[in-house]
């Protein structure tokens, strides 16, 4: 983070001499964030977008731990993330590019959402979404897509969906060499575990 010009030079000074003749991407500080969505999406064809999952990022500052299902998103945001996602998804596909993707998105304090990133691969919580997956083969589809250019199911989002709540997460020591303690971590937030059945 940027505040003042000390904080520019501190920056500056530690950077590696190549990228110092670099430019750099500036971007204004988005303050009281609530949740950090993420979806998971997957281009099977020109413009044939297909949403698999939308969780929520476990955070700890900007620091990625995992993920937590379902979203505590409401539905407006989760359908305007899925049409963000469609819409990204379906450009990708005229590109010629196939497979997983996946966008992180923020929601502040006013409910307003950002995309702020683009992941073209297999993310972090990929293995939690495999064992959650019903029905529907998440790496059979992606074999199949790049093998044979085809995936021989039509699926959509609902055959994804799962009626009980999943985390997954890594533990990563909050400071070089520190040793995780029970404690309250900063950014923690409550999720919703209620039976959806």
């Amino acid at each position: 983070y940027v505040y003042t010009k000390q904080d520019l030079l501190d920056f500056y000074s530690s950077l590696k001499t190549a990228n110092k003749s670099q430019q750099v991407l500036v971007a204004e500080l988005i303050e009281d964030i609530e949740f950090c969505p993420n979806v998971n999406a997957m281009v099977i064809g020109e413009n044939r977008t297909k949403i698999l999952y939308i969780t929520d990022q476990i955070l700890r500052g900007k620091v990625y731990l995992g993920n937590i299902y379902p979203s505590k998103a409401n539905n407006h945001t989760i359908n305007t993330i899925k049409s963000i996602t469609k819409r990204i998804g379906d450009y990708l596909s005229t590109l010629g590019y196939r497979g997983l993707f996946g966008l992180d998105f923020l929601v502040d304090s006013s409910n307003n959402l950002y995309t702020i990133d683009l992941n073209p691969r297999r993310q972090g919580g990929y293995m939690c979404n495999v064992l959650m997956s019903r029905g529907v083969d998440i790496i059979e589809l992606e074999l199949e897509l790049a093998l044979d250019g085809n995936v021989p199911v039509d699926f959509d989002y609902d055959d994804f969906q799962i009626d009980m709540a999943v985390a997954y997460t890594k533990v990563k020591p909050y400071k070089k060499n520190a040793i995780i303690k029970n404690t309250v971590f900063e950014n923690s937030f409550e999720y919703p575990f209620v039976n959806k059945g």
